[in-house]
């Protein structure tokens, strides 16, 4: 925008100074040195400082000191923004990616058995059943237990690229499985001599109050903690929120349904093969395959979760205090999982509970070699539906098989100016505008006071002016070759006036001939014809040569 304000407001001021010289020229007799100054100044305003150009052409030197100074003022308006980003919200229907836990694939078993999270069994015998996935592996796909221990290591959704685009969000409802515990407690008591060794599974929240009774003899009462669970299919609403293509999920549970019967298959109608029945369907499995592919697909994430936390695992008991000391000795018991002296040296009696979040000690940096503290492991019922949540939201971004249509609200981040500086794009813009007006004023009164616009920098023009001055023609003459080193000194100091031509010899034009009169012309043509009317020519001359030009007079003639 001061790129084109500049080039414009100096083109505007190059017309001014156009027509401005040639209403000088028109007014006073001036030096043909001094008129080359003034024709030339654009190109250096600074040798318009000479006083006799001062004098003669003061207006067209400030002229020109402003079409250089104007790319200078405007430079400045920059300065008056600043870039900053800005976001813009928008909304569309998009397709997405979903779990479908309950997509038989148009009944097609080949693509069933391919894409579904569960061994499907598809035969006469059995006719068509999902296995349900053991405690010990068996019956469940290598790659659900990938995704489902990746998520718990990591703690988090696994990342999956954005459908649509850097920073959006959408929702969508989803089937996820869901544990429904209880609770019990149990108090129970250990006999211990020198070390106190407790053992029990992953799942136990342990907490010890020490003391000692009586003479050598310890004894450690600490609680024992269950939780009993059952698996049911939950419907969430999920919002997948992306930032900078990094995903951000929340949800809310919307309802519990309890699972159909995993049990037993679904068989072919009575005489039909296992081909024929599915050709019969026609694609339809129906909602009783579909509904036991859902509920085995939910089971088998519950399942690859809780497999690898199964097992036991040994803590060591510390007692803080002295053997002087009465404070906390025989009141506080702290766990250490390892030995402070050995380092982490891998899980233990095939549990993976150390890994994940359900553990005390997870994520521990590099400064710590042990780790202690009064709960060792934090199994509960949201921080399991948390990570089965976060499991089969995995699903979604690993596999990319589904998609459903929802509304997505898309944040473009633009960057945009703002006029934080106000003040710098004022005095900039309108300090040059400002001092533009006057002289476009000047420009237009001196255009209408010519009654001819000039041209400028035109060869033509200054070849067309300065024809029929014998005094002119004879000193120039003598710089024909040109440079400012020939041109003689005589033609630099003589006056000379833009005007009408009065006394001497024209020079004869291309074409006619002329019979010279005071004032005027007769032109005829070189067949001897005559046109019947006076030529009077306008050129450079000196003050004995030329007079003022009068506002209505035809000048020249006209050559087709």
């Amino acid at each position: 925008m001061a790129t084109l304000v500049s080039i414009c407001v100096r083109a505007v001021l190059a017309t001014v100074f156009t027509q401005y010289f040639w209403r000088l020229v028109r007014l006073s007799p001036m030096k043909l040195g001094t008129i080359e100054t003034l024709y030339t100044l654009r190109g250096n305003p600074l040798w318009g400082l000479q006083p006799g150009i001062l004098r003669d052409g003061f207006l067209l030197v400030m002229i020109a000191f402003i079409i250089w100074v104007v790319p200078i003022a405007t430079s400045f308006s920059p300065s008056s923004m600043t870039l900053k980003s800005a976001t813009y919200t928008h909304t569309k229907m998009m397709e997405v990616p979903t779990f479908n836990a309950s997509d038989t694939w148009g009944g097609n078993i080949s693509a069933l058995q391919s894409n579904s999270l569960v061994i499907i069994s598809a035969n006469d015998g059995e006719g068509l059943m999902a296995f349900t996935p053991k405690m010990d592996g068996r019956y469940s796909k290598a790659s659900v237990s990938q995704v489902a221990l990746g998520t718990m290591v990591n703690g988090e959704v696994q990342s999956a690229t954005s459908p649509c685009g850097a920073t959006c969000s959408y929702r969508i409802s989803i089937d996820a499985p869901y544990l429904s515990c209880n609770k019990n407690s149990t108090g129970k008591q250990a006999y211990i001599d020198d070390i106190i060794l407790a053992r029990d599974s992953y799942s136990h929240t342990l907490t010890a109050d020490a003391a000692i009774p009586h003479n050598d003899t310890q004894w450690v009462y600490y609680t024992e903690n269950v939780l009993l669970c059952t698996v049911q299919r939950a419907t969430f609403e999920v919002l997948q929120n992306y930032t900078n293509n990094q995903l951000s999920s929340s949800a809310k549970l919307k309802s519990l349904h309890r699972f159909v019967d995993l049990g037993s298959g679904t068989y072919p109608l009575a005489g039909m093969t296992f081909d024929q029945w599915i050709h019969h369907l026609n694609g339809d499995l129906g909602p009783r395959v579909s509904n036991q592919i859902r509920d085995s697909s939910l089971m088998t994430l519950a399942q690859a979760m809780v497999s690898p936390l199964i097992g036991t695992y040994d803590v060591d008991s510390i007692f803080y205090g002295g053997p002087d000391t009465a404070g906390p000795l025989g009141r506080k018991c702290w766990w250490l999982y390892i030995d402070k002296e050995e380092g982490i040296h891998g899980y233990r009696n095939k549990s993976l509970v150390e890994y994940t979040p359900f553990f005390a000690g997870w994520r521990v940096d590099l400064s710590q070699s042990n780790y202690m503290a009064r709960d060792l492991f934090n199994v509960s019922e949201p921080k399991l539906n948390s990570m089965l949540l976060n499991i089969t939201l995995s699903v979604i971004g690993r596999y990319n098989l589904w998609s459903t249509p929802a509304n997505v609200t898309q944040h473009e981040n633009r960057q945009e100016y703002s006029f934080s500086r106000p003040l710098a794009l004022i005095l900039a813009y309108f300090l040059t505008l400002g001092v533009t007006l006057p002289f476009l004023v000047l420009g237009v009164w001196a255009l209408r006071a010519n009654g001819v616009p000039a041209t400028d920098h035109s060869f033509l023009q200054i070849l067309m002016t300065t024809r029929g001055s014998p005094t002119v023609d004879c000193l120039a003459a003598g710089g024909c070759l040109g440079g400012d080193h020939n041109v003689p000194r005589d033609l630099k100091e003589l006056p000379v006036q833009f005007g009408e031509l009065v006394g001497g010899d024209v020079g004869s034009s291309s074409g006619l001939r002329e019979r010279t009169f005071t004032g005027k012309t007769d032109v005829q043509s070189d067949k001897g014809e005559t046109p019947g009317r006076e030529l009077r020519l306008a050129s450079f001359g000196t003050l004995a040569e030329v007079t003022s030009l009068v506002r209505g007079r035809s000048y020249g003639v006209l050559h087709r």
